[in-house]
């Protein structure tokens, strides 16, 4: 099984650096993993609280649009009440790369997932390809499949 990683550049520009990292699933992991989320979202009910409902990460319905209109009624409301609002970003840069394994599967266990599940999801990437989607890659593809590449 592969991944492709699709580099979409920002702005128009080659730098490697300016490069929006997109990693395309395939259909059924995405599918698998789709309803194993569901079920661990069905779960919170239960006081297992895996995916917070402040967040708009992995959430159906919720993405940086909805961040965006949370963030601009902060605003507006810290506006007509003249309140102070003191805020952060952080752009970290490899920041879940090498997150260690075994304490990943301690997370998803310490929240109440059956460790067959838990494993299956830290086991994703083990004996994997990713495949960086450039034209060099793709014309490698078409002549000799994956071990082209």
């Amino acid at each position: 099984m592969e991944k492709r990683f699709l580099p979409i550049p920002k702005d128009h520009s080659d730098k490697v650096q300016d490069m929006r990292p997109i990693m395309l699933m395939e259909v059924l992991q995405k599918l698998w993993t789709g309803s194993i989320s569901s079920a661990l979202r069905c779960s919170s009910r239960n006081k297992v609280v895996v995916l917070f409902l402040n967040q708009h990460g992995y959430l159906p319905k919720r993405g940086t649009d909805t961040a965006n209109l949370q963030l601009l009624n902060t605003l507006d409301i810290s506006w007509d009440e003249q309140r102070s609002l003191y805020g952060c970003s952080l752009d970290m840069k490899k920041a879940l790369d090498s997150v260690f394994k075994p304490l990943i599967l301690l997370c998803w266990l310490r929240l109440g997932v059956p460790f067959s599940i838990a494993q299956w999801l830290v086991d994703l990437d083990n004996a994997r390809y990713t495949i960086v989607r450039t034209p060099f890659a793709l014309e490698r593809w078409d002549l000799q499949g994956l071990a082209g590449v």
